[in-house]
């Protein structure tokens, strides 16, 4: 398998921002538009408010809906790949999602082993988690990494809050 040459961007001549000489860019740009192997894959999604306009005959109007945002993180190197925003917050619309967003940014899963997210049963439902469609999508089993952390949060969120 080809290893990906990691290259970082500099600024070029026509380039119009300034930057300080001792700030280092931190933007990276992979030389090869191969798909890149995707060993281990983390998601994670919360209900976010977020400020959409909506048009209501020839008026638009800013209304603030609830949303699930999902955040994709690639690992060993915990990069962070990209969030989606599924549809719905079904198992079902979650996993379209992740996959679509994998396929935009050409990042392969033949090479996936494992997959990690916390406990909530979406995730990690038996039959129908997002977990489980997504080893029915490649047709092979998956490693599951289960946030142990997020474990205790369900049941002592009411002492907290």
């Amino acid at each position: 398998m080809p290893e990906q040459e990691l290259i970082l961007s500099s600024s070029s001549d026509s380039d119009t921002s300034v930057s300080h000489p001792r700030e280092e860019n931190t933007r990276h740009a992979y030389k090869n538009q191969a798909p890149l192997n995707l060993p281990a894959l983390y998601f994670d999604g919360r209900k976010d408010k977020t400020l959409k306009i909506v048009k209501k005959g020839t008026k638009r109007y800013k209304q603030v809906v609830i949303e699930e945002h999902v955040s994709v993180i690639k690992e060993p190197e915990s990069i962070y790949v990209g969030y989606v925003t599924p549809l719905q917050g079904t198992a079902k619309a979650i996993e379209i999602s992740i996959n679509a967003l994998l396929s935009a940014k050409n990042i392969s899963t033949v090479d996936l082993l494992a997959i990690g997210c916390d406990g909530a049963v979406t995730n990690t439902g038996k039959f129908n988690g997002v977990i489980r469609l997504f080893e029915r999508r490649l047709q092979r089993p998956l490693q599951w990494i289960i946030c142990m952390l997020h474990l205790n949060e369900l049941p002592l969120r009411h002492l907290f809050d």
